[in-house]
């Protein structure tokens, strides 16, 4: 059966790779939960409603969906600390 030969440096790369792809990944989650962090909810208003357009179905969703991506950071940190090894960035 023909096939890709996989080396050890072939996974060595795509191992660095993927850790960088989800550290870069992380950033924009970081990102996008500090502004909309920052479109605080009042009960008069929310700028992602008013100003986005937004229905408040979506708006709860997306803070929810942001906030908790942004604190799962905390729970792989150590992960992370260890897979840096894997790009190379000791």
């Amino acid at each position: 059966m023909a096939g890709i030969s996989v080396t050890k440096d072939t996974l060595d790369f795509q191992a660095g790779e993927t850790v960088v792809a989800l550290r870069d990944a992380y950033v924009l989650v970081q990102r996008m939960a500090a502004f909309i962090s920052d479109q605080q909810a009042t009960e008069d208003s929310d700028p992602l409603v008013d100003t986005y357009g937004y229905t408040k179905d979506e708006a709860y969703m997306l803070r929810m969906v942001f906030e908790n991506l942004d604190a799962s950071y905390e729970d792989i940190a150590d992960v992370m600390q260890i897979a840096r090894k894997l790009t190379g960035l000791r």
